[in-house]
């Protein structure tokens, strides 16, 4: 996910932090961290209206869900 739309160089790096942080829904560590702030620092260009869905997009609805419980139980409960 996310190649051609990031940077090669930022996606690895934004890898490995996800990793190191045990996932997506524990990487945001305070303003500086929050995962929008990692996705401009891998990619100046990064729009968060903009590229934020398209990743979204490209990965599937259903992995983010998939990977992001938290999220997931906010949005069931969105759709209910």
């Amino acid at each position: 996910m996310g190649e051609g739309l990031i940077p090669a160089r930022g996606l690895t790096r934004l890898r490995r932090e996800i990793a190191r942080a045990g996932g997506p829904e524990r990487i945001d560590h305070g303003p500086s961290t929050a995962p929008s702030k990692r996705l401009l620092r891998a990619d100046p260009g990064y729009l968060k209206t903009v590229t934020g869905p398209l990743l979204v997009a490209e990965a599937g609805l259903s992995a983010v869900l998939a990977r992001c419980p938290t999220f997931a139980a906010w949005w069931e409960d969105l759709l209910s």
